[in-house]
C-alpha cells in the first residue's frame, strides 16, 4: 500500500493555519480567519513563494506590520514544527505495515517532507527508501516515473497495490495511470474516479477487515 503524505497521512492544512497565525501574531496582526489561511494553502498548494505573499497581504489588512516575503517564506519552512501527530493516523499506518510493505509518494522539498514524517510520528513506521520525495528525484506527481521507482520498491506488481492519497490528479489519476487501486482521502460526496473513497485513513482499518 502506498500514501501520499500532505493532506493524507499529515494535516498540512491545520499545520499551515497554526504557521500563519503565528507569524501575523509577531507581526502585531488581528488573528487571521483560519478558513481564509486554508484556502490560501489549498490555492497555492507547492508555491511557497505565492503563499507568502499571500500572508504579507492578509497581516497588512489584519492591522500588521508585515515582514518582507522572504522573511515569511522562512517562517513558512519550517512548518514541520507545527504539525501535529494524529494517533489514528499512527495506529492505521502500524496495523497496515503490519501486513503489508508499505511507502510514502510525496511531493515536496527533501528536507521538510522528511521533517513532516518525524513530526507527525511516522517516520519509524516506513523504511526510508520507501519514501519517494519528488525533491530528491527531479519528478513529480502525477509524473509516471515516481510511481514506477515507488512500485519497484514495493517488488509487487501495479494491480496488487492501492494508492491512498487526497488530491485527483496528483494521486488519483497518477496512481491510475500505471495501475494500480486507488483510493481517494476527501469528504463525503467528492467527485472521484478513485475505487474508493474515505474521509479519513482510519477507515482503512474497516477497509482492510472487510477484505479479510
Amino acid at each position: 500500500m502506498l500514501f501520499d503524505l500532505d493532506g493524507t497521512l499529515v494535516d498540512v492544512a491545520g499545520a499551515t493555519v497554526r504557521c500563519v497565525q503565528s507569524i501575523a501574531r509577531d507581526a502585531g496582526a488581528r488573528p487571521i480567519e483560519p478558513t481564509k489561511i486554508r484556502a490560501a494553502q489549498a490555492s497555492t498548494r507547492d508555491a511557497r513563494a505565492r503563499l507568502a505573499q499571500w500572508v504579507v497581504e492578509a497581516i497588512r489588512t489584519n492591522g500588521g506590520a508585515p515582514p518582507p516575503a522572504t522573511v515569511v517564506g522562512r517562517a513558512l519552512s519550517t512548518l514541520d514544527r507545527h504539525i501535529e501527530p494524529d494517533l489514528r493516523v499512527v495506529r492505521t499506518l502500524a496495523h497496515v505495515g503490519n501486513t503489508c510493505r508499505i511507502g510514502i509518494v510525496t511531493n515536496g522539498g527533501r528536507k521538510l517532507q522528511r521533517a513532516k514524517l518525524h513530526a507527525a510520528g511516522l517516520a519509524a513506521l516506513v523504511p526510508p527508501k520507501r519514501v519517494f520525495v519528488s525533491g530528491e528525484l527531479g519528478v513529480r506527481k502525477p509524473n509516471a516515473s515516481i510511481f514506477h521507482q515507488a512500485l519497484q520498491a514495493t517488488g509487487e506488481p501495479a494491480d496488487s497495490i492501492l494508492f491512498v492519497g487526497d488530491d485527483e490528479r496528483e494521486d488519483v489519476e497518477g496512481a491510475r495511470a500505471v495501475g494500480m487501486r486507488t483510493c481517494r482521502v476527501a469528504p463525503r460526496g467528492t467527485a472521484t474516479s478513485a475505487d474508493s473513497r474515505v474521509e479519513h485513513v482510519a477507515e482503512l482499518m474497516e477497509m482492510i477487515a472487510c477484505e479479510t
